[in-house]
């Protein structure tokens, strides 16, 4: 699968910081060709940073609030059905290696769907081993995530059950976690709105790197 926003991304970086010429002295006309002075795979490099210092500045904005922040970037937002283990834990696998943060989580027991509530991560130990209200029950789970497992209560209730979940990503390959790259099979999740926002930070950035050289 193609890259053209990467790409489309990659162009307008190289016009930005005045390397957009190749180095016979063409002005190229696809991201993946290198200029005078950064390679295509250079040029991704500061636009993977960019991706993340741009999530990073609007999740400060935002004060941490994951659901202002998934009406802000909807097109981050993606469900993933996932079976529970028979700790009725979920360890972020592939293809949710992307993972950034638990919006929702419904699970199946038999052929009842419930709604877990999601408890904040501080509240594991009392998820696990304080007051029975605190620990959920067979007919009202609860759920949170800490380093990336997720973890439901009653344990013993919803063990190796089918669920899905709905959560917030991150510009990563879902299948390993890896950064993007240019001609991948994974383009960047950004809206075309939010372009030119991400090819400024990363001309900041590229600036700021010359600096400190």
């Amino acid at each position: 699968m193609a890259t053209p926003k990467i790409n489309n991304i990659s162009l307008l970086f190289a016009r930005g910081i005045n390397d957009s010429r190749t180095s016979a002295g063409v002005e190229f006309t696809a991201g993946t060709e290198a200029g005078k002075v950064l390679s295509a795979a250079q040029r991704m490099y500061f636009i993977n940073q960019a991706f993340f210092y741009f999530t990073g500045i609007m999740w400060k904005m935002l004060k941490g609030d994951k659901h202002e922040y998934a009406k802000m970037f909807p097109e981050l937002v993606r469900t993933a059905s996932i079976n529970t283990d028979a700790s009725a834990k979920y360890p972020i696998a592939n293809p949710n290696l992307d993972y950034d943060e638990l919006l929702e989580l419904t699970i199946t027991d038999g052929s009842t769907v419930h709604y877990a509530e999601i408890a904040p991560k501080d509240s594991y130990q009392a998820l696990t081993y304080g007051p029975l209200q605190a620990r959920g029950a067979a007919n009202q789970p609860r759920t949170t995530e800490i380093a990336k497992v997720i973890y439901v209560t009653p344990a013993g209730t919803f063990a190796s059950k089918a669920a899905t979940l709905t959560i917030i990503t991150q510009p990563l390959n879902p299948t390993d976690g890896s950064a993007l790259t240019q001609g991948g099979d994974y383009d960047s999740p950004f809206k075309d709105k939010w372009t030119m926002d991400i090819v400024k930070l990363a001309i900041e950035i590229y600036e700021m790197d010359l600096q400190s050289h």
